[in-house]
């Protein structure tokens, strides 16, 4: 059996970080917001700009965006993919909704 000769090391990603970047990184991690914040308001305003300033927010995750569309819902139902009813109706599930069906959401109760 031959030694296994060890391979140069692929990075899955490698990013591209300048000093101005890095600067910024440490500015929020020091004001101490670091999901929300000015910089997020900052974020949504100039990422509107880029489409035709229609109002948008960003979410942290994926929990809190299902959360955010619920909320805009307001007696609509939902249909999603199978698999992901289960895990979307348990995240919803705070916002009125729940299961209508195998593949649907109805999020009106409690409205």
């Amino acid at each position: 059996m031959s030694p296994v000769t060890a391979l140069p090391f692929l990075p899955f990603a490698k990013p591209t970080l300048d000093e101005s970047t890095i600067r910024s990184v440490g500015e929020v991690l020091a004001s101490g917001w670091i999901t929300s914040g000015p910089k997020v308001t900052e974020f949504e305003a100039e990422l509107s700009k880029l489409f035709a300033h229609r109002p948008l927010r960003a979410f942290a995750n994926g929990t809190a965006t299902l959360d955010g569309a619920a909320l805009s819902l307001d007696g609509a139902f939902l249909t999603l993919n199978g698999a992901a009813t289960q895990s979307a109706g348990t995240a919803l599930s705070g916002n009125g909704c729940s299961a209508a069906g195998s593949e649907t959401l109805s999020c009106t109760e409690g409205r």
